[in-house]
C-alpha cells in the first residue's frame, strides 16, 4: 500500500496525487517512464523528474552546442581572410638589410618603406621589427621561425571609442640574431574592421615575406 502524507498519496516516486482524487483507473504503480492514465483525475499534481530531467538535460545540451557553435569562427587558409590564423611551422623572411636606428631597438615600416615613429600615420597600418640591442646596427637577411602569434585590441581612449588593433608575431633565429618580434598595428574605432596577414605584408613591402606550410608565400 502506498504511503499517504498530509492528504497526498505517492503512487510512486514520480507521481503525487491528492488522496481524494484517486480513482480505480490509477491505482497501480508504474515503472520506468510508463505513466498510468491520470486524464480522468481532477486537480492532480503530477511530477515526473525522470522524464522531465531527461528533457531538461537534452535542452541544456542543445543550448550548449548552439552557444559553442556561435562562438566559433570558421578558420580560413587564405591570408587575405580575417579568419586566417598563422599555422604552426610558418616563417618570416627578411629579404634585405634592415637598419636599426641610433638609440632605438626597432625599425618602423609603413606602405612598404622604412619610416620613423614620428612620421608614421597611426591611423594606417604600420609595423615594427623589434630586437634586443640598441642601434645603430644592421640586421642581415634571414629566415625567422614563427614561435607564436597573437592578435587583439588595446584601448587608447574609451571615452572617444578609440583603440589599437594589433598582431604580434614572435620570432626565433637559428643564427643567433637578437630578434624579438614583428608587430603590426593600426588605430581605429570599435566598429572598424581589423587587418589581415596579407595587408601586413603590403605594409612591410619587399622587406618581409611570410611563408606558410604547404603553401607559397602570401605575395
Amino acid at each position: 500500500m502506498s504511503p499517504s502524507y498530509s492528504g497526498y498519496k505517492f503512487i510512486n516516486y514520480r507521481t503525487v496525487v491528492k488522496s481524494q482524487d484517486l480513482t480505480s483507473s490509477c491505482t497501480t504503480a508504474y515503472s520506468n517512464d510508463h505513466l498510468c492514465d491520470l486524464s480522468s483525475i481532477g486537480n492532480v499534481n503530477t511530477a515526473r523528474p525522470g522524464i522531465r530531467g531527461q528533457i531538461v538535460n537534452l535542452k541544456t545540451l542543445l543550448l550548449a552546442v548552439l552557444l559553442l557553435s556561435s562562438c566559433q569562427t570558421t578558420q580560413s587558409d587564405d591570408p587575405t581572410s580575417l579568419s586566417f590564423k598563422i599555422p604552426k611551422g610558418s616563417t618570416v623572411s627578411l629579404n634585405k638589410d634592415l637598419d636599426i636606428p641610433d638609440s632605438k631597438t626597432h625599425a618602423t615600416l609603413q606602405n612598404g618603406n622604412i619610416t620613423t615613429d614620428r612620421e608614421k600615420d597611426d591611423y594606417r597600418l604600420n609595423c615594427r621589427f623589434d630586437v634586443k640591442k640598441f642601434g645603430p646596427h644592421t640586421v642581415k637577411p634571414e629566415i625567422f621561425k614563427i614561435r607564436r602569434s597573437e592578435s587583439g585590441q588595446d584601448w587608447i581612449s574609451q571615452a572617444a571609442g578609440l583603440l589599437r588593433n594589433y598582431t604580434d608575431v614572435f620570432l626565433d633565429s637559428d643564427k643567433g640574431t637578437d630578434v624579438i618580434k614583428l608587430s603590426c598595428q593600426e588605430q581605429g574605432y570599435k566598429m572598424d574592421r581589423t587587418f589581415t596577414i596579407s595587408e601586413m605584408e603590403t605594409a612591410l613591402g619587399e622587406y618581409f615575406t611570410f611563408t606558410f606550410p604547404q603553401s607559397k608565400p602570401a605575395k
